[in-house]
């Protein structure tokens, strides 16, 4: 708020009211020392010099004064002039008439000044006494007092500094302590001297009130009159004051179509109906600028002024009139309040405007108020002030302004629900502005300790920047530069990528309670969620910097990109985000260096993009999630993204940091990923989630199936290695017909296609498993299911394990133990009891068979062509058992039970495990394969060879040798005598039994 019309109508008041009350009244009733009574009427021809001076000195322009026939003197200073004398036939013997009638008065307290004149067509003067009834002689009477008089006509009054005041027909009554004029008046005032300064007014009437008393206040002979009560100038009021403000003219009018009064006692001033404030002002360079306040009504309040209060103590000798216009001096205005005319069914209604063209300012109000003491200005609208500065326009039910000595902002409130809009660039259709909303306020406080226009905005916060950024909050504060603001108000350009190639007004912003951002690249809270669904704090920073050329990488990117380089935005929810900013006015561009968050973190990016793993097809979505990040970008993709989870005091992650890519999920304490080294890499536990189309032993899977991998130290991931460390299990648990399960305490990962962290995710990367190596203390669980019943489960421990899908292969290295469970028709290896000849016996219910591995060599294998090779010191042990839990060791031979009669024992340098499918019922069974100093045990035989081989199918065992013969010992029943079976080829089925040398069988055979 500009204090342009302060100075206006403190000059307006003092001078006016002043003028109104010493240029009018005094001039009439203040006489000094003892009248001399004027001479009859044609009663003497004698003149004394004094006159003929007077008349010539300050009369000039009414050359009749110099031989008026009436001249009298009261005192030293006032001077009479008329033609004629009369008795005013309606006075009762009081009233005298005089015409044509000249006065002048000096003023005794500042004899150097110009004296007052009064000239007026005629006058009438009412004395309190009845002097003269039938004659009329004004030498040897006793008036008394004057108590009313009048000036009749035309009146001219002339006083110091150039003051010229015009009018009819004033009429002063003791009586009513009342000076009235329903005529129009005019008066001017200046220049004079060395004072540049010219007051010009006028008015339909005036009307001076006085403060009745009995006391001669003013003197014996004047009126009964104590001070002016009020001050009335009844209608049209014009006033205006030209003057010299720094180096420049200025012009200030004020006009009303309705009063202007003041009151005395209070010091209270109005102007009513349509009144109009305006100064004009001209620079130096001789353009005109205008500063325009129009209201219904104006009202003034004053104060005396505590830096003058000297100026009110009086001299000895002052009298009371000039101890009033002492007082009048001293005063400084104290509160201005401006009102619009409400608006009622009878009325249109009208509202307060305040305009400065210099400071580009257009305000619309119902209600103005303004303190220059303090200097507070308060602008009040029942619905909403409006104020238009430049290409900014706000509301506000009430505005608040304050002020320094030198005219500079101290703070701006803005109370009740408002809004602001700027306009950047030409106001055309598609070029919207920026625009900030709040429900209870907008505070501006310069500076802060750092030189800032601090900026606060509370209740339901809205912030807009078109096609660019909008942010929802609770609260709001924004960090200023004033010289910026002026530098980018006053810039000559409406290109708008000229705006980044400039310093910014803006340094920091805060946003805090339910936070919502939503732009091209971030928004932060989900649209559509529950108000309370947003962040709790986001501070930004913005900092000048350096950004690189290349526009590819970044946290977040701000600047000129073609829409092919567009991403998906980036959806944010946290409880706290700090961002920090980087403005590069060379490219005029801004980045984001630098996202901190804290508190309930989720990132998510969504994506038109597809993973493809084996046959499955999925979106490429992004999301993260934790208790806190840091994301760092050094540019030229040199990104540092670091994730935090919570962890109880003994290391477990209660609430991981997690990030999900499609189906592809890491999870953990801390996790970081830094983009210019390729490498993700978790700190201390975490778990990673991934699809894959096989098993952990290289088993196709009917279709692909989430792997899923937990640690307890660490996990670095180079883009195609994945390399885990401690106390490490995988799993394979979504697939309905395996379910995997591997333990060790290093694993390794590889990829077919490494992953580049610097490409955008949407350029088509694709992430195939390749391989799988495990280290340490390794265990492998496996679970084969038919629909949702069990039918196999294989059980490994190895020192290492490792998986090949390129090659197909699968291997491990010992000491190792396998066990394997299977679920089907059982393997006879014990004779059937009571068989019909011809007939095979009754097929026996499906059952559970164990078969235990140990050795201490390697391990390979094939999923695709379902075999596996297992090396030194190989022994294995299958027998029937009742459920997938249970196993059977090689002692238990020699119990004579049914499980021992159908268990053997195989011991080798080398087995060979296959699962062929049989040609007429499609159906796999094991066939075994056992070399190098091979011996087989079972409850009813044992035997040695080179080669042993066995068919599941068939429950046919196959001995070989080679350069020496095959043994088999077999017995009928268990504790009968052994038949001993020698060759270099021998074929036994036990459970028939028959046996077979080079083609030849029988129930037993050799030599």
């Amino acid at each position: 708020m500009q204090r342009w019309y302060v100075a206006l109508i403190a000059a307006l008041l003092l001078s006016g009211a002043y003028q109104a009350y010493s240029y009018l009244l005094l001039p009439l009733v203040a006489t000094h020392g003892e009248a001399v009574a004027p001479p009859l009427e044609g009663a003497t021809e004698f003149h004394p010099p004094v006159f003929k001076e007077v008349a010539n000195d300050h009369f000039a322009d009414f050359p009749w004064t110099s031989n008026a026939a009436i001249k009298w003197q009261r005192g030293e200073n006032t001077f009479l002039f008329a033609e004629t004398a009369e008795p005013d036939e309606s006075g009762d013997g009081r009233v005298v008439k005089f015409a044509p009638l000249a006065l002048l008065w000096s003023d005794p307290e500042k004899p150097d000044a110009a004296p007052y004149r009064i000239v007026a067509q005629s006058g009438r003067i009412q004395f309190e006494n009845a002097f003269f009834d039938e004659a009329f002689d004004l030498t040897q009477v006793n008036p008394g007092r004057i108590i009313g008089a009048s000036l009749d006509g035309a009146v001219l009054i002339n006083g110091p500094d150039a003051l010229m005041v015009q009018g009819r027909d004033f009429v002063f009554s003791e009586t009513n302590a009342e000076l009235t004029s329903y005529n129009a008046i005019k008066f001017v005032q200046g220049p004079a001297g060395d004072k540049a300064s010219r007051i010009r007014g006028s008015a339909d009437g005036i009307n001076v009130l006085f403060i009745p008393t009995t006391d001669p206040v003013l003197g014996k002979d004047l009126p009964r009159v104590a001070g002016i009560q009020s001050l009335k100038l009844r209608q049209n009021v014009r006033l205006e004051f030209d003057s010299i403000e720094k180096g420049g003219p200025s012009n200030v009018l004020v006009t009303s179509r309705g009063p202007f009064q003041y009151d005395f006692p209070s010091r209270q001033a109005t102007f009513e109906e349509d009144v109009r404030v305006t100064q004009t002002k001209r620079d130096k360079s001789g353009e005109s600028m205008a500063d325009r306040l129009v209201c219904h009504a104006l009202g003034l309040l004053f104060e005396p002024d505590p830096t003058r209060q000297d100026e009110k103590k009086p001299k000895p000798d002052a009298s009371s009139e000039s101890q009033s216009l002492s007082e009048l001096r001293t005063l400084r205005l104290r509160k201005v309040h401006a009102l619009g005319l409400p608006e009622n069914k009878t009325q249109s209604g009208s509202k307060v405007i305040l305009e400065s063209q210099s400071q580009q300012i257009l305000g619309n109000l119902s209600d103005l108020r303004y303190d220059p003491v303090e200097r507070i200005a308060e602008l009040r609208d029942g619905q909403q002030v409006i104020v238009q500065r430049g290409d900014t326009r706000f509301g506000s039910p009430t505005i608040q302004l304050v002020h320094d000595a030198e005219n500079h902002l101290v703070s701006l409130t803005c109370t009740g629900a408002g809004q602001l809009a700027h306009q950047i660039g030409k106001e055309e259709e598609d070029d919207k502005p920026v625009t900030a909303q709040w429900e209870r306020q907008l505070t501006v406080h310069p500076q802060d300790a750092e030189g800032l226009q601090v900026v606060k905005l509370n209740g339901e916060v809205r912030l807009n920047m078109p096609d660019s950024l909008a942010v929802a909050a609770d609260e709001a504060t924004l960090w200023l530069t004033l010289d910026e603001i002026e530098k980018l108000e006053n810039r000559s350009t409406n290109d708008k990528e000229n705006l980044l190639r400039q310093p910014l007004p803006i340094r920091r912003a805060e946003a805090r309670g339910n936070v919502f951002v939503v732009g091209s690249e971030l928004i932060v809270g989900r649209l559509g969620q529950r108000r309370e669904g947003g962040a709790k704090e986001l501070i930004v920073n913005i900092q000048p910097g350096k950004l690189p050329l290349d526009q590819s990488g970044g946290v977040l990117r701000t600047g000129a990109e073609s829409e092919a380089k567009k991403r998906p935005p980036l959806f944010v929810e946290a409880d706290k985000l700090q961002v920090m900013v980087h403005h590069d006015m060379a490219q005029g561009r801004m980045g984001v260096q630098q996202i901190e968050g804290e508190g309930s973190v989720r990132l998510e990016q969504l994506s038109s993009e597809t993973i493809q793993v084996g046959d499955l097809r999925t979106e490429r979505n992004l999301a993260v999630t934790g208790v806190g990040f840091v994301a760092q970008n050094e540019g030229n993709d040199r990104q540092v993204v670091t994730l935090y989870g919570n962890a109880s005091p003994n290391g477990d992650i209660t609430e991981p940091a997690k990030v999900e890519l499609g189906p592809f999920s890491v999870a953990g304490g801390i996790l970081t990923l830094n983009r210019i080294q390729n490498v993700a890499s978790v700190d201390g536990p975490g778990r990673l989630t991934f699809p894959v189309p096989i098993g952990l032993a290289g088993e196709k899977l009917n279709h692909p199936a989430d792997m899923m991998i937990v640690w307890r130290e660490r996990m670095v991931f180079d883009g195609k290695t994945v390399t885990f460390h401690g106390a490490v299990q995988g799993s394979i648990l979504n697939d309905k017909d395996n379910i995997s399960r591997i333990e060790c305490e290093e694993m390794v990962v590889r990829l077919q296609n490494r992953v580049d962290f610097q490409r955008s995710p949407n350029s088509g990367q694709k992430a195939e498993l390749d391989s799988i190596e495990c280290k340490h203390n390794v265990k492998l669980d496996m679970f084969a299911y038919e629909d949702t019943r069990l039918v196999g489960r294989r059980h490994a421990q190895l020192v290492s394990f490792w998986m090949n899908r390129q090659s197909d292969q699968f291997g491990g290295e010992g000491p190792g133990k396998i066990d394997l469970w299977t679920y089907g028709e059982p393997v006879e290896l014990a004779q059937q009891s009571g068989p019909v000849a011809n007939r095979p016996a009754k097929r026996k219910e499906d059952s559970w068979r164990h078969t235990n591995i140990i050795f201490r060599g390697s391990m390979t294998g094939s999923s695709e062509r379902e075999y596996m090779e297992l090396s030194d010191d190989v022994e294995i042990v299958s027998a029937p058992v009742t459920k997938h839990s249970e196993t059977f060791q090689r002692h238990g031979l020699s119990n004579m039970t049914e499980q021992a009669a159908n268990a053997a024992w195989i011991g080798c340098d080398k087995l060979h495990v296959s699962y062929p499918a049989n040609e007429k019922t499609k159906s796999r069974a094991a066939v075994i394969l056992a070399t190098g100093s091979t011996q087989l045990e079972a409850q009813q035989f044992h035997a040695s060879a080179d080669e042993i081989r066995f068919e599941e199918f068939q429950g046919r065992f196959t001995l070989r040798g080679h350069g020496r013969d095959a043994l088999l010992h077999s017995q009928k029943v268990p504790g009968q005598p052994w038949d001993t079976t020698s060759n270099r080829l021998v074929e036994f089925t036990p459970s028939i039994p028959r046996i077979s040398v080079d083609g030849s069988s029988g129930i037993s055979g050799g030599l």
